[in-house]
Parts: C-alpha cells; structure tokens; sequence
C-alpha cells in the first residue's frame, strides 16, 4: 500500500513539473475535461485516488497526511457530482483564463503536494 502512495506521488510530481515548465499544458487538460464526460471521469478517478489514499493512510509513517490529502481528494471529486455540471464548468473556463504566472504557482502546489504526500509514505 505504501507503494502505491508513493507512486501516486510521483505521478503527482511529474504532473507539477510539466504544468511548470509548460503551463498550456493546463489548458489543454481544461479543454480535454470539457468534452463529452470526461468531467465526470476525471472525478470518479479523484475519488478512488482518494479513497486509496485514506485505505493506505494506516501503513504510512505520516498516516495524518496521507489521510487529509486523501479524504480532500475524495471530497472535492464527490463535490463536483453535487454541483450542477455548469458551475465545474465554469470554474473550468476561469482556471482556463489564468495567466502563466498563476499556472505555474499551480504547478508549484501539485509539486508540493505530491512532495508531502512522498514524505509522509
């Protein structure tokens, strides 16, 4: 279980460091989660993702964290089937118009978040 954390973490990472060195990256993934239901994909995998994180919680050295980060991503990906569907995408068209300074303090936190989720592993 520990494992599958940290490989979590490291997909995390990579992530952060791609949105920082390419931030049109964000905006391709904005475009991509606005067609079809590719929203509600993405969702249901941030609330597995989620869900193994606070299942793994108890073999990790930092279980708090892990469980945090892990019952935060189960929230927020079951939040977004709660909500009517033009509000995420509304939230999606704003995330969309950031400028590249802002994408990259974004990928500052993905980079962050899967560092401190690789820690407590």
């Amino acid at each position: 279980m520990v494992l599958l954390v940290k490989v979590l973490s490291i997909a995390i990472i990579v992530y952060g460091c791609s949105v920082m060195l390419r931030p049109r990256l964000i905006k391709k993934v904005v475009e991509w989660a606005k067609e079809g239901n590719n929203v509600a994909i993405a969702n249901a995998a941030k609330v597995v993702i989620g869900i193994i994180l606070m299942i793994a919680s108890s073999y990790c050295s930092v279980p708090w964290v892990v469980l945090f980060l892990g019952a935060l991503s189960a929230f927020t990906g079951a939040l977004a089937f709660v909500i009517k569907k033009n509000i995420v995408m509304h939230l999606l068209d704003w995330v969309d118009q950031q400028p590249s300074k802002t994408v990259y303090a974004l990928g500052i936190v993905f980079l962050a978040i899967g560092a401190l989720l690789a820690l407590a592993a």
